[in-house]
């Protein structure tokens, strides 16, 4: 697993999503953790205040030479513009794939979209 910034979790999220729509094999899977406050203490040699971590994981499924992973940690303060940005590009890859899938004719969901509130 491979940590990079919030930045490029977002294109690599968007890159991952647009493999998986254009080749038709392979799936997506994000997940977010909540990481202890107690771990991030440790790490930081300080000793200062530590905020909140989450921790977000993308991860692309399909042949096992081909798959790839990416992480980046968020603080609480930062995360829900990072949210944001990241929730506008899965709707739009999954709307992409819902409309591919509709104009050819397959009666197959590719997604289903929960709505949550935060």
């Amino acid at each position: 697993m491979v940590q990079v910034s919030a930045d490029t979790f977002l294109t690599k999220v968007a890159e991952l999503y647009e493999q998986t729509t254009s080749a038709s094999k392979g799936s997506v899977a994000l997940s977010c953790k909540s990481v202890p406050v107690k771990k991030i203490a440790k790490q930081n040699a300080l000793g200062g205040t530590v905020d909140h971590v989450l921790l977000f994981r993308v991860c692309k499924y399909g042949n096992n030479k081909h798959k790839k992973k990416y992480s980046t940690m968020i603080s609480a303060t930062g995360h829900a513009q990072f949210h944001t940005s990241l929730s506008q590009i899965v709707k739009t890859k999954i709307d992409v794939a819902i409309s591919k899938d509709i104009a050819g004719g397959s009666a197959k969901r590719l997604a289903k979209v929960k709505k949550t509130t935060e």
